[in-house]
């Protein structure tokens, strides 16, 4: 059955929307399992081309999942990393604009 799912998730991954690879890694996570190499790359690249997409939640649902699962045997995926970093950091900005709005300072 899991061979089927990856199989499945393979072939629709160049799809996902930011919600739906977010849930896949976290799936994963949860799980404990390894996706595999083939799967592997697909969510790479789904993170890399939605992470601009994320919201927080989704975001921190990627990070968990892909240190849960751990480092993957012969799959480069700080470019996966970079992308989620990047993210976090423009969404940690927009919360701080909102939360201290630019302007005078209180005394």
């Amino acid at each position: 059955l899991m061979l089927a799912i990856k199989d499945r998730v393979c072939v629709l991954a160049e799809g996902f929307t930011p919600k739906e690879v977010s849930d896949v890694v976290w799936a994963f996570g949860r799980l404990k399992r390894d996706p595999g190499f083939r799967l592997w790359g697909e969510l790479r690249v789904a993170i890399v081309r939605c992470a601009g997409g994320m919201t927080s939640r989704e975001v921190c649902n990627c990070l968990w999942g892909l240190a849960t699962i751990g480092e993957p045997d012969g799959v480069d995926i700080s470019k996966a990393l970079h992308a989620l970093q990047r993210q976090a950091g423009a969404t940690i900005s927009l919360l701080e604009a909102s939360v201290f709005p630019p302007g005078p300072k209180p005394s």
